[in-house]
């Protein structure tokens, strides 16, 4: 069961890693912090920049996380980090409304998720 909650931070991390990066591109990530740098590179210098440091720790992290546990948790766990990291970057930088159909959609989709998880680990048990 840690190997879940272990799985789970790994790609948490992962993806922040990733979604940071591709703020920093363009020009969202800190504006008051990066500002000097945003302003002295154009977008291909801060894709190479994403590429180095935040793409290659966030692909660190996800395969890691496949490390620790099987592909038939990490599989589901990566589609439920994707689901809720999606929705709070569209919560933060659009400015969008958390509604129940939002919630039902997100609800759905960690229990249709983990239903997957529990058939495929089920699945391998019984092979």
């Amino acid at each position: 069961m840690l190997g879940i909650f272990q799985s789970f931070g790994l790609l948490v991390a992962g993806y922040f890693c990733i979604f940071a990066g591709l703020a920093f591109s363009n020009k969202q990530l800190f504006p008051s912090i990066f500002g000097g740098i945003y302003d002295s590179t154009n977008f291909i210098t801060r894709i190479i920049i994403f590429s180095l440091l935040w793409g290659l720790a966030g692909n660190y992290f996800i395969a890691k996380s496949f490390q620790v546990t099987s592909a038939s948790i990490a599989g589901p766990l990566l589609i439920i980090v994707i689901t809720l990291i999606s929705i709070t970057n569209s919560v933060i930088l659009d400015k969008i409304h958390v509604t129940l159909p939002i919630i039902a959609a997100a609800a759905g989709a960690v229990f249709f998720c983990c239903l997957t998880a529990w058939l495929l680990e089920a699945q391998r048990a019984a092979v």
